[in-house]
């Protein structure tokens, strides 16, 4: 077993190129490289990583968390994850420790997270579809607040 496992988010190669890494280090450490694509890239992946991480947090702090609101997910979903699932980790946790309430609301999110992402579509759009999502959800049942 290994002591210590070298981790980068910095392509190495180009590293070795550009004279910002040493050859002879890359090639005593590079015995196996797993590559795994950025948060971003699977965003599909973001809900089974909330519920775990609401669940692992929720037990952490003793607090009885039964998830995300609707709208936390949403603002969640719009985020670019620069700092990948460490980022989403933090997030979660932070969100996890703020939370008076057994679901996880924009209010308990960071503050940077508080305020709506830049978006593609107009801001007017993302406000109507999120207000519309949540009259479906009153609708049927499942409104949370």
């Amino acid at each position: 077993m290994c002591a210590w496992w070298p981790a980068t988010n910095h392509d190495l190669g180009t590293a070795i190129a550009e004279k910002r890494f040493r050859e002879d280090l890359y090639y005593r450490l590079s015995m196996v490289e797993i590559r795994t694509p950025r948060l971003a890239d699977r965003k599909t992946d973001l809900a089974s990583l909330e519920r775990h991480l609401v669940a692992r947090f929720a037990a952490q702090y003793g607090k009885e968390i039964r998830g995300l609101t609707e709208q936390a997910r949403i603002r969640l979903s719009r985020h670019s994850w620069p700092g990948n699932v460490r980022e989403l980790e933090n997030v979660i946790g932070c969100a996890a420790m703020m939370t008076t309430s057994d679901m996880i609301d924009v209010q308990d999110l960071p503050a940077h997270l508080q305020t709506r992402a830049v978006s593609v579509r107009a801001p007017e759009r993302d406000v109507l579809e999120d207000q519309e999502r949540l009259l479906i959800m009153q609708a049927l049942g499942n409104g949370r607040r």
